[in-house]
């Protein structure tokens, strides 16, 4: 499973399925700020906990977005 939402206001949401190295749960969603590294946010268990976390994310504005904490 991947989901990738790229914005017009630079914003790219990335949720996906880990095949290794799953730290937080075997699914991730990470976001890259006008071409900045990637931050993950929050990992899941499920695919439906990942689609819903998928779109938590890209629903927030750039600057929820850039002031909220990454888990890695």
């Amino acid at each position: 499973m991947r989901i990738r939402t790229e914005r017009e206001d630079g914003v790219i949401v990335s949720t996906v399925r880990l095949r290794c190295f799953a730290w937080y749960g075997n699914y991730e969603t990470a976001v890259s700020i006008d071409k900045m590294p990637w931050k993950i946010l929050e990992g899941y268990d499920t695919e439906e906990q990942a689609v819903k976390g998928h779109e938590k994310y890209e629903n927030m504005s750039k600057e929820d977005l850039e002031n909220l904490d990454c888990i890695g």
